[in-house]
């Protein structure tokens, strides 16, 4: 599997048109398969994961997820906008947008909650880049 800055191309096809088959050389229906292109990319979980409480502003995301830089950031928003996971809300009567989880990128939450989890009892996590909700 590719570990891009952006969602590939394939991936958000996958998303939209799951018969356009996955990355993993499995069967194109195989629902796992397709989530793991979907999601798998660098840092798409720990955006949507500093998403699931409220839209966020980028400069505010940027801030919460230590590490990542501007440019990685504003492809990875976009290219999760772009395949349903978030979407660009107002924010403020000036214009100010924000970023939101979509219905589909809410989905996603138990599922990171889970990894959460995971960590905490099998890998000694405590706080990761989104530094808790």
């Amino acid at each position: 599997m590719r570990q891009s800055g952006a969602l590939t191309e394939h991936a958000v096809a996958v998303a939209r048109d799951p018969a356009a088959g996955s990355e993993h050389g499995a069967a194109s229906t195989c629902p796992v398969c397709a989530t793991a292109d979907l999601v798998c990319g660098k840092w798409t979980l720990l955006i949507v994961h500093a998403l699931a409480a409220d839209a966020r502003r980028f400069c505010e995301l940027e801030q919460t997820l230590a590490g990542i830089s501007p440019r990685t950031l504003s492809v990875r928003l976009r290219a999760l906008e772009e395949a349903g996971l978030v979407a660009r809300v107002p924010r403020t009567p000036d214009g100010a947008h924000a970023y939101a989880l979509t219905d589909m990128g809410r989905e996603l939450l138990p599922v990171i909650e889970a990894m959460e989890r995971f960590g905490r009892r099998w890998l000694g996590g405590s706080e990761g880049p989104c530094g808790g909700r």
